[in-house]
């Protein structure tokens, strides 16, 4: 389906994520890092496109990890800077592999960088209310009908 409409890959990108978000909340945060890692070093082998894989390592796999962690920071604008901060680190060593790893050259790469820092950022900010919206969810709801399924 990810080959007919291109928007899916990254749809099941931030789907993964979702469900290490569920194995951080019902285990714990060492295991989901460890699916996070294993689900990491698999994509590189196993997806055609590389650039889903990137993503999912640098942006989408770790964040409801860290989110987790985030979450019991009681105030809420500390919280929303170092969401900001790793973001923007995360952003900038992305785009230094992009330069001299892969060596891409671009007319105008500052320019490029400034608006792809801007529309990931948005679609943090987009993934981060979904993942909010998904827990509570998970919480009222899925769980008790996930479990029932399993028995």
């Amino acid at each position: 389906m990810a080959n007919i409409i291109p928007l899916f890959s990254y749809l099941i990108c931030c789907m993964s994520g979702v469900l290490i978000t569920i194995v951080a909340v019902k285990t714990d945060e060492k295991l989901a890092f460890l699916v996070y890692l294993v689900v990491s070093i698999s994509s590189i082998f196993i997806l055609p496109t590389k650039n889903v894989a990137f993503i999912y390592i640098f942006f989408i796999g770790y964040y409801p990890i860290v989110r987790l962690f985030l979450e019991k920071i009681k105030f809420k604008f500390l919280t929303i800077a170092i969401k900001t901060i790793i973001f923007l680190t995360i952003s900038i060593i992305c785009n230094i592999i992009f330069l001299f790893v892969f060596e891409i050259k671009t007319k105008n790469f500052f320019l490029e960088f400034k608006i792809g820092v801007f529309v990931l950022f948005f679609s943090i900010m987009v993934y981060d209310n979904f993942l909010v919206t998904f827990i509570k969810r998970y919480y009222s709801v899925l769980e008790e009908r996930i479990f029932r399924f399993l028995r």
